[in-house]
C-alpha cells in the first residue's frame, strides 16, 4: 500500500478549522496528504492549491449536471490505487459512492464529526449504514461511542478513537500564561470590573440562545449592570435567517452591555475573545466535544452546560464545570454569579488537563496510529 498518500474526502474550502492543521501535522511527519471534494469537484493538491475540476465554460445548471455525470469518473481519476481514503464527515450521501471507493483497492476510514451522528434522521441512518459496512475503520471521539452503538452496534469492532486538535488551544494557553486578560478587555472595550459571559459559540438555532436570554430579563437592575455579554456569531447566521434576526432583536432589548462578534476572525483574535470571558454557557442540543468549549476550559472560564450534553468524559478527567437541566439552568447561572471566585479557582486546573487531552501534540499520534494500523494489514 502507498504509505505516503492519505486522501481526505471532504468539502473544500475546508469548513472545519482543524482540517488544514491536521494536514500540516501529517506532512511534518512525512506523509503525503491531499483532499478531494467530490461534491463541488475540487482538489487540494501537493502545493496546497485548490484546483477546480469543472471546465470554466460550465456554469450554473450546466455545472450541476456536469458534476452529477462526471463524479464517479473524477473519483476514479483522483483516487489512486491503494490510497488510504479518510471520509471526514460521514453524511449519508457518501453511501452511494462506496462501491467506487472500494473498487480502487483503497483502505477507507470513516471519521465522524458529531452532527452527522447525533442529528441524522432515521431514514438517513439506514443509508449511512453502507458507509460503515464498507469502511475498514470508523473513527470518532470517545464520547460518541455510546450514541454510535445505539444505532450501529454491529460495527463497534471497527471503532477507533481520535479527535481534532486546535492550534487555538496553544494560543489561548499562551495568553493565559501571559496574564493578558485586563489588556485584552481594554482592546475590546469590555469593562474590567464586569463579569463577562459568553453565550454559545455560533449563531445556529441549535445553540438555543433564547432559553437563556429570556431568563436574563428577570435579573434585577443591579445584577444586570454587573454583566457584559459576548455573542460569538462568526458563523451560522445563514442556517436560519429568521432565527438570527429575532435573536439580534432580543439581544438589543436586553438592558445589559454586550459585544456581538459577527465577522470571521483570525485565530489570534478568537483566542483573545476566550481570555476576556469569565463564564461560558452552553445550551446547545448536541455537542461532540467542540473546540470552542475546550478553548473556554483552557482560558479558565467557568463552564455552565446542559446536562443532556455528553460531557461525562470531562467529568471522568476531573475537569471542573457545572451541569444543569433546562429547568434549573438559570438558577445555576445565578449561583455561579454569587460564587464566581470559588468556581474560577476550581476551574484554574482545567487548562493543563485539556491540553494533555486535546492539543495537537496529544491527538495527532492517534490519527497516525489509526492510519498505520491499516498500512500494516
Amino acid at each position: 500500500m502507498n504509505k505516503n498518500r492519505i486522501l481526505l474526502l471532504m468539502p473544500i474550502p475546508f469548513w472545519h478549522p482543524g482540517t488544514l492543521e491536521l494536514i500540516h501535522g501529517l506532512k511534518k511527519q512525512g506523509y503525503r496528504v491531499n483532499a478531494l471534494d467530490i461534491w463541488e469537484l475540487r482538489f487540494f493538491n501537493d502545493c496546497e492549491d485548490v484546483e477546480n475540476l469543472i471546465p470554466k465554460y460550465f456554469q450554473g445548471f450546466l455545472a450541476k449536471v456536469y458534476r452529477r455525470l462526471i463524479r464517479r469518473t473524477i473519483m476514479k481519476k483522483y483516487i489512486k490505487d491503494s490510497d488510504l481514503v479518510d471520509i471526514q464527515w460521514c453524511g449519508h450521501y457518501y453511501a452511494k459512492y462506496m462501491d467506487t471507493l472500494k473498487s480502487q483497492n483503497t483502505k477507507v476510514v470513516a471519521t465522524l464529526f458529531g452532527s452527522e451522528l447525533y442529528r441524522s434522521k432515521a431514514q438517513h441512518r439506514k443509508i449511512q449504514r453502507r458507509i460503515f459496512e464498507e469502511a475498514d475503520l470508523i473513527v470518532m471521539g470517545v464520547n460518541m461511542l455510546s450514541e454510535f452503538e445505539i444505532h450501529f452496534p454491529d460495527f463497534n469492532h471497527k471503532v477507533r478513537f481520535a479527535q481534532y486538535g486546535s492550534k487555538r488551544l496553544d494560543l489561548v494557553k499562551e495568553l493565559v500564561d501571559q496574564k493578558r486578560k485586563d489588556a485584552l478587555r481594554i482592546k475590546y472595550n469590555v469593562p474590567i470590573t464586569k463579569t463577562v459571559v459568553t453565550v454559545g459559540y455560533n449563531a445556529k438555532p441549535e445553540q438555543q440562545h433564547m432559553h437563556f436570554l429570556d431568563r436574563l430579563n428577570t435579573l434585577d437592575r443591579k445584577e444586570a449592570e454587573k454583566l457584559f455579554l459576548i455573542f460569538p456569531f462568526t458563523y451560522g447566521q445563514n442556517d436560519n435567517p429568521d432565527y438570527y434576526k429575532n435573536l439580534l432583536a432580543v439581544i438589543k432589548k436586553l438592558e445589559i452591555d454586550y459585544l456581538i462578534l459577527d465577522k470571521k476572525l483570525p485565530d489570534s483574535e478568537l483566542a483573545e475573545t476566550k481570555i476576556i470571558s469569565d463564564i461560558t454557557v452552553n445550551m446547545q442540543t448536541t455537542d461532540a466535544l467542540s473546540s470552542s468549549i475546550k478553548e473556554a476550559f483552557v482560558a479558565g472560564n467557568v463552564l455552565l452546560v446542559g446536562d443532556w450534553l455528553p460531557y461525562g468524559l470531562y467529568k471522568d478527567m476531573g475537569v471542573h464545570f457545572i451541569q444543569a437541566n433546562e429547568k434549573d439552568f438559570f438558577s445555576q447561572f445565578q449561583n455561579i454569579l454569587i460564587n464566581t471566585d470559588k468556581h474560577k479557582q476550581l476551574s484554574a486546573q482545567n487548562a493543563t488537563t485539556i491540553m494533555e487531552f486535546a492539543s495537537w501534540d496529544s491527538v495527532l499520534p492517534q490519527f497516525i496510529q489509526n492510519y498505520e494500523s491499516l498500512w500494516q494489514e
